[in-house]
Parts: structure tokens; sequence; C-alpha cells
């Protein structure tokens, strides 16, 4: 019998030792596909506009580590999102990538980051003393520069929101837009307890989708 020729990935859990795969063979997850490279999404090569059509988007959602906020008595906390980049597909405007900002490529040919929403969802607070607490939201964005971003809403009281017999308390935001959202959008919250309150700690989970 001739000799086969040894595997290049000889040794790994998912191919043979021998080059020898019988036909139609289902195609295996090793060896891994090529390192990632979104180069194809940023290129714009002749500064072109419009733009290229980005290829490989990944999808359009993304989903944050958890975060805790702490707030003692008579003291504020406050919590922010990431800058989102919700108009992605226009690539670098001003000949510099818009970091730091966090993508959304949503499939849609009208706009990136058309139908997306962020959800912001705050823990434990069934367990922890609501007494004295105060939360207030501001919406914070820009149409172009990411290194500016700033006040776009008035302060928004959202403490009826925290229900203390619910697990969380749930809240989402739509960029402004009226469905073309502004590019670069950041939400932030401020905790504020009174001197008499009791202090709070809150888990925060957050998406964009």
């Amino acid at each position: 019998m001739a000799k086969r020729p040894k595997s290049l990935h000889a040794g790994s859990p998912f191919q043979p030792l021998w080059e020898d795969p019988p036909p139609n063979q289902i195609p295996q997850p090793w060896p891994p596909p090529h390192p990632f490279d979104d180069s194809g999404q940023w290129s714009n090569p002749g500064g072109t506009n419009p733009y290229p059509t980005p290829t490989k988007m990944p999808v359009g959602v993304w989903s944050g580590a958890t975060q805790v906020v702490s707030c003692a008595a008579g003291a504020t906390a406050t919590w922010g999102s990431p800058v989102f980049d919700l108009r992605p597909e226009f690539r670098a405007s001003d000949g510099r990538r818009p970091t730091p900002s966090i993508p959304i490529w949503k499939p849609s040919t009208i706009t990136g980051g058309a139908g997306g929403k962020l959800w912001v969802q705050i823990l434990n607070t069934d367990t922890e003393n609501l007494f004295g607490l105060t939360v207030v939201a501001q919406e914070f964005g820009h149409i172009s520069d990411v290194q500016n971003v700033v006040t776009c809403s008035g302060l928004e009281d959202v403490t009826t929101e925290f229900i203390p017999t619910a697990q969380s308390c749930l809240l989402t935001y739509v960029p402004p837009g009226a469905g073309y959202p502004v590019r670069f959008y950041q939400l932030q919250l401020a905790f504020s307890v009174a001197a008499f309150g009791a202090g709070v700690t809150f888990p925060i989970a957050t998406a964009y989708y």
C-alpha cells in the first residue's frame, strides 16, 4: 500500500492522522477559519460617497458585561453606556476610524442602526432598600463626531420604574432620529440616595439590538 501523506493537522482531535478523507466528508471545525478581519467593513479606498457596500458584517447586536453600581446614603453615583456608532456604514467620514465607539451593523438597506434599541436591566431591585432612591436618565449624542458626544435630551426621572416587588427594572431607549438614528449615541443614569435613605448596590446588564 502506498504511503499516505501525513496530515498538516495531525494530532488535532478533529482530524485523522493521515490525509485520507472519505467522499463527501462533512467539514470539521478544525482548522479554525482565518482570523476575523473587519477591513471590508471600514475600507473606503477612493473616499467615495456613497461608500462601497460593506462586507462580512457581524450580527447587529451587542451585549455588555454586567457592571455593579453602588451608591451610599447622601451620595450620587453615575453609570454610562458605551458610545454606540449606529451608522457605521458611513465609515471614517472625517478620515479617522470612529473610535472609541461600538458599531451596530443592522441588516437594513435603509440605514445601519434602524430598528435598534438599547436595553438596560437593573437587577436586585427586590433585595435592595429603595427608600430615598432617585434615578434620572439622560441621552447623549452627536451627528458626526464621536469625541464630542453631548446631551440631546432633558433629564428624565425613571424612579417609578423601580418596583420593590420585582427582581429587576427594565429600561428601553430608542435613539433619536425617527427611524434614522443619530450616528453616535450614549445613555447615562444618575443614582441618588437621600441622606435619610439606605445605600444601594445594583448590577446593571446592557444590550443593544
